[in-house]
C-alpha cells in the first residue's frame, strides 16, 4: 500500500514565469494590458490542494494595446490607477484569498476564494485549467468580474445616465497563467 504525505506544504508561485492579462471594454473599443504578481502560494495536503493566497500589486498595471510612445497609453494607465478606478495610492494591492480547488473531470476545476481589492472583499468563483506534473503546478484560466462590485463605478451605465460613447462596460476579465515548481524535499 503507497502512503500519502498528510503533511501540508507551501508552495511558492513562480512570479515571474506566471502572468495576469487584462482586457477592459467600452463602447466602441477596449483596452488590455498587464499587473503584476508580487507573491502567492498554496497549500498541498495530500496531494491536493486546500488554500493559497495571491497580491497582486496594482501599481504595475499597464497598458499593451497602445504604442509606448504614446501620450494616450500614459494618460490610460494614470487613469486606471486614479481613485476613478483602482485608486492605488490608498489601495496599491489586490488580493486573493483561495477557499476551495475542486479538481473536476475534463481537466476543469472549480475555484472558489475572496478578491480584495479597494478595501472590499467579495467571494468570486471560476473555472481553469490544472495540470500537474511531477513537481510542477500549471494553473491556466480566465476570470470575468463585474468591477462595480468593488467600487470602480467610474462611468458604468449601473450608476450613470446617458453615457452614450462614454460608456464603460461593467465587466472585464482576467487572464491567468499561473507556474510554480515543488522544491526537494530534504
Amino acid at each position: 500500500m503507497l502512503a500519502v504525505n498528510t503533511f501540508a506544504q507551501t508552495i511558492e508561485l513562480d512570479t515571474k514565469a506566471s502572468s495576469l492579462k487584462w482586457v477592459g471594454k467600452k463602447v466602441g473599443g477596449s483596452h488590455n494590458g498587464t499587473v503584476a504578481i508580487e507573491s502567492g502560494s498554496f497549500e498541498l495536503e495530500g496531494g491536493k490542494i486546500t488554500q493559497g493566497v495571491a497580491l497582486v500589486d496594482l501599481t504595475t498595471i499597464e497598458d499593451d494595446d497602445m504604442s509606448i510612445f504614446s501620450p494616450l497609453r500614459g494618460k490610460l494607465v494614470k487613469h486606471l490607477k486614479s481613485e476613478d478606478f483602482f485608486d492605488v495610492e490608498r489601495f496599491p494591492k489586490a488580493k486573493f484569498e483561495l477557499k476551495s480547488f475542486e479538481v473536476g473531470e475534463g481537466g476543469k476545476t472549480k475555484v472558489k476564494g475572496n478578491l480584495s481589492v479597494r478595501g472590499k472583499t467579495k467571494p468570486i468563483e471560476f473555472l481553469v485549467d490544472y495540470k500537474k506534473s511531477e513537481n510542477e503546478h500549471h494553473v491556466l484560466g480566465k476570470v470575468t468580474l463585474d468591477r462595480t462590485e468593488w467600487g470602480l463605478t467610474f462611468r458604468s451605465g449601473k450608476f450613470f445616465e446617458k453615457l452614450g460613447d462614454k460608456l464603460i462596460y461593467d465587466d472585464f476579465e482576467v487572464e491567468l497563467d499561473l507556474k510554480a515548481t515543488e522544491k526537494a524535499k530534504d
